[in-house]
């Protein structure tokens, strides 16, 4: 059946007012739970610079995602930056409440024709996948860099190890063996097919567009970084090089997390806590800091993203 204009209207509403309603319900939990009257007070000014260079860091990882969904987008159609910011900020809005952020494509296609939705979420999942292989490999090596400080809290940076090498290793099988998983996917009838010509759009993406998307993922993931870094530099967190290494460490486990744990704030907060926990910082200021790191990165855009959905027509 046919969407009319009427219903996809309503259907983006629904998708703004989930986003909103998910959002108002993160910050009362975290009102509730972080008690900021237990955190040394720190002059205004410096807390408005914090904000400042944090938002002018967003918006440089938006720039960056945006561009590497533009170049994603070029094997299946040309599109210009400005709509290519659209469509992140719109999935954004359409994926902080689903699990892993399986919805993100829905608000990124909502502003391409019909006929190339399907492509176009298989484009966003190669892009989170090229990102997310950038964090486990970087990852994992600072893993192995800080190893000596992270083995002593448990055996969740072992855990974490294994579960990373166990999904490249799956994942190199099916490459090594696509040839065979074709053939089978093309016995599932309709649907098996359907996945086969998907896998063959993959492989038209072109390499230089593919190198691309690696850079862009990188420089993304630098920024997130950086982010992390100067909130821990603004908390007066002791650091040094091998402490620093447990940045992208974070990232890495919670990546690795169970996918309906993503979204959740106090999750981070959790693994924060095991993984900063060596920095000689108080457990609140840690999952301050944390929580004002998700705030800016994801309540931000999806709170714009959902404006530009309820104004598509």
């Amino acid at each position: 059946m046919k969407l009319s204009f009427k219903t996809g209207k309503w259907f983006g509403v629904l998708i703004a007012t989930i986003s909103y309603a998910y959002i108002i319900y993160r910050l009362l939990n975290f009102k509730s739970e972080v008690p900021l009257s237990s955190i040394s007070p720190i002059e205004i000014q410096d807390w408005l610079w914090l904000i400042l260079v944090q938002i002018i860091l967003l918006l440089f990882n938006l720039f960056l995602e945006s561009k590497k969904w533009q170049v994603l987008l070029n094997s299946l159609k040309q599109v210009g930056f400005k709509a290519s910011f659209k469509m992140v900020l719109a999935g954004f809005a359409s994926g902080i409440f689903t699990p892993a952020k399986i919805g993100e494509p829905v608000g990124r296609i909502l502003f391409l024709p019909k006929e190339i939705w399907a492509k176009a979420s298989l484009l966003n999942y190669i892009g989170g996948a090229i990102h997310n292989l950038v964090i486990g490999a970087v990852g994992l090596l600072c893993l192995l860099t800080s190893w000596n400080i992270l083995s002593e809290s448990g055996a969740l940076a072992l855990n974490a190890m294994l579960l990373f090498l166990v999904i490249s290793f799956c994942g190199l099988l099916l490459w090594l063996k696509r040839s065979w998983l074709k053939k089978q996917l093309l016995r599932w009838s309709k649907f098996g097919t359907t996945i086969v010509k998907l896998w063959d759009f993959s492989k038209s993406i072109s390499r230089k567009d593919l190198n691309n998307a690696f850079l862009l993922s990188i420089a993304r993931f630098a920024v997130y970084c950086v982010q992390m870094i100067l909130l821990l530099y603004f908390f007066d967190a002791q650091l040094n090089i091998i402490l620093l290494a447990l940045v992208p460490v974070y990232f890495l486990l919670i990546t690795l997390i169970p996918s309906f744990f993503l979204a959740d704030v106090g999750i981070r907060g959790s693994v924060a806590l095991y993984v900063f926990s060596h920095l000689a910082m108080s457990d609140v200021t840690i999952v301050l800091m944390v929580s004002i790191l998700w705030f800016i990165n994801q309540v931000v855009p999806a709170a714009l993203g959902s404006l530009l959905i309820l104004g598509k027509k």
